[in-house]
């Protein structure tokens, strides 16, 4: 099986940057570590921009060149899909915003993988210097230097950080069928990370010494489903969903009476901390069938097949 897929996403919805995506892409290719194949995951960019990366990474790179209008969810569940068809399964999955660049150390893939395969852990992501959410969620400054003078930061259930670089584990896949649960349009989707942990027996750690320069909202945030929009015109953020009509808190509790919980850092759903062990793992084996079944897009709801795509 091959170790490391590396996708790199990039949107061209509502802006685009082609000349910082490649000089992003090559901090990643000068990396102290070469056991992954790195594909581009590109949602409606131009052709200039698709053709600009080609001619500058030629065939060392797999290309995903998607016309259709999808989150990001989608986008990169369905490169990972094209992958996987193409090369077969890979061990581990890595999900890199394109507004992040690598130029700070060139040990970061390979100290972020030692420490994902160093535990039980089935996410692990790096900090970056901007966005990483963990003011809000843990209340620190933006970098949450404070929370992690103890050591790594193993992200307890019901709390998240922002999705920027995170590895995933091939359990989640094997078990989910895809990486990252599609039903969300806009926001909110890092919410349920710890509870797709926990329901595996595993957990989601942060790596205390990596912290990467990114710069925030380079493509837009949530390109192509607009939540300022959607929140100006009078609905909720946390209730932005992908081809399904059926409300979140709705669709959320299904699964309370397993321990499921929501956007807690809103106090939209807050979980049942009885539901879970010392270890913070789910005692009840029907989360993870629930959150098979409820946070991932059946093929009713939307047709992976039919996405307009040229893969390379």
């Amino acid at each position: 099986m091959n170790k490391l897929l590396i996708v790199f996403n990039t949107c061209g919805i509502n802006r685009e940057s082609p000349f910082a995506y490649a000089n992003h892409i090559r901090t990643i290719l000068a990396q102290n570590f070469d056991d992954f194949h790195l594909a581009i995951s590109s949602c409606m960019n131009s052709e200039y921009c698709f053709n600009f990366l080609k001619s500058q990474f030629g065939n060392n790179l797999s290309y995903n060149k998607i016309s259709d209008k999808l989150p990001i969810s989608v986008t990169f569940n369905d490169t990972i899909e094209q992958c996987n068809n193409k090369f077969g399964e890979f061990e581990n999955y890595m999900y890199i915003d394109s507004g992040i660049d690598f130029s700070s150390s060139k040990n970061v893939i390979k100290d972020l993988l030692d420490l994902h395969l160093s535990g039980p852990y089935a996410m692990t992501s790096a900090r970056t210097d901007d966005d990483m959410g963990l003011n809000d969620w843990f209340g620190t400054d933006m970098r949450g230097d404070s929370i992690f003078n103890d050591g790594h930061l193993i992200i307890p259930v019901g709390k998240a950080v922002n999705l920027h670089v995170q590895i995933f584990s091939k359990e989640i896949i094997q078990f989910y069928n895809r990486i990252l649960p599609d039903i969300f349009a806009g926001q909110c989707m890092e919410s349920v990370f710890s509870f797709m942990c926990a329901a595996l027996n595993k957990k989601w750690i942060v790596h205390k010494n990596i912290v990467l320069n990114h710069k925030t909202g380079m493509d837009g945030p949530s390109s192509g489903f607009s939540p300022s929009n959607w929140i100006m015109s009078g609905k909720q953020r946390w209730d932005h969903l992908f081809s399904t009509n059926e409300p979140i808190l709705e669709i959320i509790k299904k699964g309370f009476k397993y321990g499921m919980g929501y956007e807690e850092i809103q106090n939209i759903v807050i979980h049942d901390n009885s539901k879970y062990d010392s270890n913070g793992y789910a005692l009840c084996p029907e989360l993870k069938n629930y959150i098979k079944e409820n946070l991932y897009l059946t093929k009713n709801q939307f047709d992976y097949s039919k996405i307009n795509r040229e893969f390379i």
